[in-house]
């Protein structure tokens, strides 16, 4: 099984509202899920739209707490895509300077898909992601966008399903 974690599901982003006791189920589940990562019964992915939300994080101790949370994760085998090259020429003798173009979206026309049906960018870049490298589901904590609209995705994109970390341990769980 292939997942792609969404930055809400980085443990540590789920444990500091452990408190709350429909966080505490889904921080127990990640925990379960993760430890099935490590043994190699499952394989859960990470891209580098992760990366930048997490370098976003202002608190010093949450943010070394991500990045390992990050580097736990396999990263997806396509997480950029190359567009070709700047080419400058920086001087009178023909000296070239050249900067690749990338970016962290693998398909124009499924972010785009993504974003009509609501999805706020960043979102449908997670998503974009996980559907570019074949994964079967997208964990996610996020009620308020992705979850919400979760049945019009799955229609639209039927080989990835949206599901909560409990969701999916439970599903591990059964024959």
């Amino acid at each position: 099984m292939r997942g792609y974690c969404d930055t809400d599901t980085l443990f540590h982003n789920t444990k500091r509202h452990a408190d709350q006791p429909e966080v505490k189920t889904e921080l127990d589940a990640l925990t379960v899920l993760l430890a099935k990562h490590r043994a190699g019964e499952i394989t859960l992915f990470r891209s580098r739209v992760n990366l930048r939300e997490v370098e976003a994080t202002k608190d010093a101790d949450q943010l070394s707490h991500l990045l390992a949370d990050y580097e736990a994760l396999e990263p997806v085998p396509l997480d950029e895509r190359h567009y070709g090259n700047s080419d400058v020429v920086v001087d009178r003798y023909g000296s070239v300077v050249s900067s690749p173009l990338v970016s962290d979206v693998q398909d124009e026309k499924t972010l785009a898909d993504l974003q009509a049906l609501g999805l706020k960018r960043r979102d449908a870049e997670h998503i974009t992601q996980a559907l570019c490298n074949h994964c079967e589901v997208f964990l996610t904590r996020d009620f308020d966008s992705i979850i919400k609209i979760r049945n019009r995705i799955e229609s639209q994109f039927p080989e990835v399903k949206i599901l909560k970390p409990s969701e999916l341990e439970k599903q591990l769980r059964s024959p």
